[in-house]
């Protein structure tokens, strides 16, 4: 019988004990740690789901962005075009402190809102456009590089919607500069 006691005493401890633990393994986020970039700790990253690439047609102009703003400040682009059934870009952006140029087709990143730019290694997700297809913000999910693109002069309400888009995703806004 006192065996029977001692199980019970340590089951009626240890339950709790794991229940705990199993709580606090489900409620983890299964995003990477983020050590470089500039988006901080485990936030998740989302892109678009429903976003057919129709939508990122035309030129838009890189208005705001992530490093030191010194190679931003000649109007970087992104012209997206339709050839066929696929996409082509060009592209002349700023991506962290550095300022890149390529073109050629646009290849998809295995989801809608995702794509590869030409000689880019990081994915480019879209995780924000607003209705009229005028603004969008852009990023990746190491952190390597999050952006502004506006076809036309950005309003301050949508500039605040697609900063607010970046911060939610995990971005460190203290060094977010706008062109």
């Amino acid at each position: 019988m006192p065996e029977l006691r001692a199980t019970l005493a340590f089951l009626v401890l240890a339950c709790p004990v794991l229940a705990y633990l199993a709580l606090i393994g489900c409620t983890q986020s299964s995003a990477p740690q983020i050590t470089s970039g500039y988006r901080t700790g485990a936030a998740p990253i989302y892109s678009t789901a429903a976003l057919p690439i129709a939508r990122m047609l035309g030129t838009w102009r890189q208005v705001a962005g992530f490093g030191a703003p010194a190679p931003c400040t000649s109007a970087p682009t992104l012209q997206i075009a339709a050839q066929g059934g696929s996409a082509t870009a060009r592209y002349d952006l700023c991506f962290g402190p550095n300022r890149r140029m390529g073109a050629g087709p646009l290849a998809s990143g295995g989801a809608q809102g995702r794509y590869r730019l030409p000689s880019l290694d990081a994915p480019l997700w879209v995780l924000w456009i607003d209705e009229g297809n005028r603004s969008a913000a852009l990023g990746t999910p190491d952190g390597a590089f999050g952006m502004i693109v506006s076809k036309d002069p950005i309003s301050k309400d949508r500039m605040r919607a697609a900063t607010e888009v970046l911060a939610w995703n995990g971005y460190d806004l203290t060094q977010f500069h706008q062109y």
